[in-house]
């Protein structure tokens, strides 16, 4: 397996190149073909920057690949499917590629498939065979599978109700910098306990989901900023910047 990568500088002939490897066949090459039409790369000044998608596109090349046996190809092709994207919205075929991708070993597709299998969506609602692969793709490190995992422990769906599992497998996701589970695990240090231990640790992970867009920790923030004494936001920000780095070495 093997990653193409592009200098700005020299974009239309890294393109080309990519375009001649996919059309002779490298499923490899097409998977990045199809996932640079789904970014919206193709036809930038540089392919480092994103314009409108072309899912149709996208999904011809996906497609190619994922016939070849290519797993995040595969998997790439049921999301659109489930979304549809580029294709006529189909859940049974998207349970369909992400039970391919999963068999050639894709746990990105496994998450995918036990979300479908958590809804119901084109295959009888399963929450147990749900479980079992957010457990298994969790214990991999898949911040998606933690972040359906704890919601399942939270919920009492399938399993017990542990609010202590919930959070650490929020937490485990959130340091990986999944948005959604900074968030939550921010909001619900401030919604069960008013200690200022614990406003601070939701101050920390709230911030980190604020500066990342997300529209409920900003508005949560906001609401918590006046309950912390400056004392408390100087050690927050120490906090957070001290994840941030941690974050990034997790990233190389």
């Amino acid at each position: 397996m093997w990653t193409l990568t592009f200098d700005s500088d020299e974009s239309a002939n890294q393109f080309g190149l990519l375009v001649r490897i996919a059309k002779a066949g490298n499923a490899q090459a097409q998977y990045e073909l199809g996932g640079m039409y789904q970014q919206g790369q193709v036809g930038r000044p540089s392919l480092m920057l994103i314009g409108q998608p072309d899912y149709q596109q996208a999904c011809q090349w996906f497609r190619r690949a994922a016939e070849q046996g290519h797993a995040e190809a595969q998997n790439s092709l049921g999301i659109r499917y489930n979304r549809g994207e580029g294709v006529p919205e189909d859940h049974a075929e998207a349970v369909r590629w992400f039970m391919r991708a999963e068999a050639a070993g894709s746990t990105h597709a496994s998450v995918n498939l036990a979300m479908n299998l958590v809804r119901g969506l084109g295959v009888p609602r399963n929450i147990p065979e749900a479980l079992a692969r957010f457990r298994a793709a969790a214990k991999l490190s898949d911040p998606l599978a933690q972040y359906h995992l704890a919601a399942l422990y939270q919920e009492g769906a399938g399993v017990a109700t542990d609010m202590n599992a919930a959070k650490l497998w929020y937490r485990r996701a959130a340091e990986q910098g999944f948005v959604p589970a900074q968030s939550l695990l921010g909001y619900s240090n401030v919604a069960e306990s008013g200690q200022a231990n614990d406003l601070i640790e939701a101050y920390v992970w709230l911030s980190l989901a604020a500066d990342q867009g997300d529209a409920n920790a900003q508005r949560n923030l906001a609401i918590l900023a006046g309950k912390i004494e400056p004392a408390g936001r100087i050690e927050a920000q120490e906090r957070i910047a001290s994840e941030r780095r941690r974050q990034q070495g997790q990233r190389g």
